[in-house]
This record gives C-alpha cells, sequence and structure tokens, in this order.
C-alpha cells in the first residue's frame, strides 16, 4: 500500500488522518515501527532497529521526504542449527517520512540500544505579511 506525501485536498489536511497523511508505507514499515514526538523546536522519530549497526542505516534527505533505509542481515544458519521456528526478520527494509519546514542543515542522528532515533529542528515558518484583497 503507498501514501501519498500530501492529502488529496488542503482543506483535509488537519482532518482525523492527518498524522496518517505524513507517512509513504514502504517494504519493511512493519519492521521499522516507529515513535513520533513533536516538541517545541524539533520532531523526533524513534524508529525500532534492533540488532542493526549503524553502518548498515541510511538517511538522506531528498526535497521535503527524510528516507530511512536499514539492512538488516540474517544470522549466518549452522548445519547443526535446526530451526522449530524462525521469526526474525532480515533484508532492506525502508521508511519514508514528510518533513517540511526544518533545518535541513541541523538533523541529527544516533543509534542506541537498538532505537534509532533523529532529531529534526523545526524552522520558523515565514508569516505572510497581511494583505487587503481587492474585489472586482
Amino acid at each position: 500500500m503507498t501514501r501519498h506525501l500530501l492529502p488529496s485536498s488542503p482543506f483535509t489536511f488537519f482532518g482525523d488522518n492527518f498524522l496518517d497523511d505524513l507517512f509513504i508505507e514502504t517494504k519493511g514499515s512493519s519492521f521499522l515501527k516507529t515513535n513520533i514526538i513533536e516538541n517545541d523546536d524539533s520532531y523526533v522519530l524513534e524508529l525500532e532497529v534492533p540488532g542493526v549497526k549503524k553502518e548498515n542505516i541510511s538517511i538522506n534527505l531528498e526535497k521535503d521526504t527524510l528516507t530511512i533505509t536499514v539492512e538488516k542481515t540474517a544470522k549466518e544458519l549452522k548445519e547443526k542449527e535446526a530451526y522449530l521456528k524462525k521469526e526474525q526478520a532480515y533484508g532492506t527494509f525502508t521508511r519514508a517520512f514528510y518533513v517540511g519546514n526544518i533545518k535541513q542543515d541541523s538533523i541529527k542522528a544516533k543509534n542506541e540500544d537498538g532505537i534509532l532515533t533523529v532529531i529534526i529542528p523545526k524552522e520558523k515558518p515565514i508569516v505572510p505579511e497581511k494583505k487587503q484583497i481587492s474585489i472586482e
């Protein structure tokens, strides 16, 4: 299932599905469970990445889309190991987030205890000056 970065109508932007519309569901979104926190001056993404080293995580920003890609490798199977059940996911997983009005040069990330934390500072919104619209 793919979601659009922005809702189809600007009038529904702050509707019931406001937060849902900020995400693009992509391969592995069930693996990269994410908490999103909004502070006065930043957004904080907390993604579950158990057993993944920082070398296997890529964070890219293109226009207003922040894309996080994680490569989780499978434990090498040994001949003596006979799994009754194997549920751990492995492969390449990607999540993308719409991130408008941010300070692009100030994004920080850390990977600690199986949680990838991405701190995205907000840009102060440009407030348009008041303007009288004439009626013809």
